[in-house]
């Protein structure tokens, strides 16, 4: 991903702020610290990634660390499976 692109989700994303108004009264400013943003350009992209996370660790096909699933790993625009057989590899290949 460009550095430029990666700059501009990091601030979409990040140290975001929200204010409720009410009958014309503003309550003061919030932090908001999770979500994908409403109406967002990447957020469809983001929320089928999120989809496909979840749906591989439902599956609990993928390796595990002790208890842990870590079937899939990901960090911003990277994601890896990790599998121990092959069946499970292909599994997760097709899902």
């Amino acid at each position: 991903m460009a550095p430029g692109y990666l700059r501009l989700l990091l601030n979409m994303y990040t140290s975001n702020v929200a204010r409720i108004s009410w009958n014309g009264v503003c309550s003061q400013t919030f932090s908001v610290e999770n979500g994908v943003k409403r109406d967002g350009i990447v957020s469809p992209v983001l929320f089928c990634l999120y989809e496909l996370l979840q749906s591989l660790r439902e599956s609990k096909v993928g390796c595990y660390i002790g208890n842990v699933y870590s079937g899939a790993l990901s960090h911003t625009d990277d994601c890896s499976t990790c599998s121990n057989s092959q069946s499970h590899a292909h599994a997760v290949e097709y899902m």
